[in-house]
């Protein structure tokens, strides 16, 4: 599946405790499915664990294609 990335943008959250957190929100689309949302607090982005969940939701996309319910 090819992945294309609609927007990728940091956005700010309030903690529990009235601290601003800074979070890294991602929209993807995997072929002409989607779009998914990808979010993390951005002092805890890795594009390791993005490339993951992408990989992640295809599998699951694949394994769901062409199922009958």
């Amino acid at each position: 599946m090819r992945l294309m990335i609609v927007e990728d943008r940091e956005t700010v959250d309030l903690s529990p405790r009235g601290d601003l957190i800074r979070i890294r929100h991602i929209e993807y689309m995997l072929d002409d499915k989607g779009p998914f949302v990808y979010e993390v607090p951005k002092a805890l982005w890795k594009i390791e664990d993005f490339k993951a969940e992408v990989e992640k939701r295809a599998a699951e996309l694949k394994e769901l294609e062409g199922a009958e319910f």
